[in-house]
């Protein structure tokens, strides 16, 4: 699950598309089919819970990008 914040790059299907909705007005929709989604950085919060889960000696391994560490060393 991707958190709010999160920069992420998408290639994939968009088809948009509208509808009358049960009040009778009309409403548009934007359907996404992924292909390819790519984690460019997360959100500060992240990289410092990442990072104390780690020092805490659980779960993950994930080390960050070198954008992450540099955001965190800011």
């Amino acid at each position: 699950m991707l958190r709010i914040r999160t920069l992420v790059y998408l290639e994939g299907d968009a088809k948009l598309s509208t509808y009358t909705d049960a009040e009778s007005k009309k409403q548009t929709r934007l359907d996404l089919v992924e292909r390819t989604l790519d984690v460019l950085s997360l959100p500060q919060a992240e990289i410092e819970a990442r990072r104390a889960a780690k020092g805490a000696g659980v779960g993950g391994g994930y080390s960050g990008s070198e954008q992450d560490q540099a955001i965190a060393s800011a």
